[in-house]
């Protein structure tokens, strides 16, 4: 198990630079996700540990041991990449054993490695297949292993899963995380995928722009995201405008119809945070989970009710003065009744950079 570190990492791609001062600690045999939206620096991060990307400035350090000057070859890579690259010349057993080749390790141990890394991936049918014989999925599946049966000493993931179909993602988001934890390689994954990102790390990276905005756990994140694409990279999030309001107790941020801002609010919701005194009379950004949303029998938002879900305590979809929210529903309703929605949780972001207010 290896700690990596950012150590105020500036890193430059074809002279453009992409990330900017990042500092970062990873642990020894942490699982981390990267999320960020697309063009964020998610995958050059990945890039920089592995050394195929120029750092400009600052340290990257393994245990402590500074190899930012440390050849690709010399690290202990194992990366799979958003785009799965097999040699087509080699079965896929022989594929999986390359990077053992490579170590010159002896044909029985080669072999023991690669049928045991096939049995966990539930590979071994496509041993003696080639790669041009493989679905996609298949052929990231088959990466991942190639990947894993090194051992290495960190392990980089780039959207590994995005090629699979959904029934296969979630089977291999359990597997992913058991295998990481059996091996107990340290483990970095750039994703876009909220659900990749809630279930398998540890902690999240939230990137922006180049910069880290953002390191903790995933719920953490997902309940107070330090951006809108925060928000939006750790599951659903409706956002909508509001305007605050002030009153001798503290403060409001009131929603008023997507078509009419000059009617009266649709939706209020009170909050207290001190941030907010600076902003009485500008308008903010809203988001507002479907977790967060209930359906009561009484309130003061009113919502007609447009779609439901099949099933039991589906979600339903409202509108709310020409604004779309998802509320988790009772049964016996039907679209078009007219219905209160109670609001548990929300946060507000700055409307021009996006950033959290509270």
């Amino acid at each position: 198990m290896t700690a990596v570190e950012f150590d105020d990492v500036t890193a430059a791609v074809d002279g453009a630079v992409v990330l900017r001062n990042v500092s970062l600690e990873i642990d020894a045999g942490e699982f981390i996700g990267i999320v960020g939206p697309s063009g964020s620096g998610k995958t050059t991060l990945l890039r920089t540990i592995a050394g195929f990307t120029d750092v400009v400035s600052g340290r990257l350090l393994f245990d402590g041991t500074d190899i930012t000057a440390t050849k690709t070859a010399e690290r202990d890579i194992g990366m799979v990449s958003q785009q799965p690259v097999l040699l087509p010349t080699r079965t896929v057993r022989r594929n999986m054993a390359f990077p053992l080749e490579l170590r010159q390790q002896a044909a029985t141990e080669i072999r023991n490695r690669v049928d045991a890394e096939a049995r966990a991936m539930h590979l071994e049918h496509l041993l003696s297949r080639a790669p041009g014989g493989l679905s996609r999925g298949e052929t990231q599946l088959v990466q991942i292993a190639r990947a894993l049966v090194r051992t290495p000493r960190v392990l980089l993931l780039d959207e590994p899963l995005a090629s699979l179909d959904a029934a296969r993602q979630h089977q291999m988001r359990g597997e992913l995380s058991m295998l990481q934890a059996g091996y107990g390689v340290t483990t970095m994954m750039a994703t876009n995928d909220p659900a990749d990102a809630m279930v398998m790390p540890h902690r999240l990276v939230v990137i922006e722009g180049g910069r880290v905005l953002q390191v903790d756990t995933p719920d953490v994140v997902r309940r107070s995201p330090s951006s809108v694409n925060a928000a939006m990279s750790t599951g659903e999030c409706r956002v909508l405008r509001a305007m605050v309001d002030a009153d001798s107790e503290g403060f409001w941020l009131s929603v008023r119809a997507r078509d009419d801002r000059s009617a009266a609010p649709v939706l209020r919701h009170r909050v207290w945070h001190r941030r907010f005194a600076d902003r009485v009379g500008t308008e903010v950004l809203v988001g507002v989970r479907p977790a967060d949303v209930t359906v009561a029998a009484s309130g003061t938002v009113e919502a007609r009710i447009d779609r439901v879900a099949p099933g039991a305590g589906g979600h339903i979809d409202c509108d709310v003065g020409g604004w779309r929210l998802r509320a988790r529903g009772p049964g016996g309703v039907a679209v078009g009744d007219v219905v209160f929605l109670h609001i548990e949780h929300l946060v507000a972001f700055d409307p021009v950079s996006g950033l959290l207010i509270a």
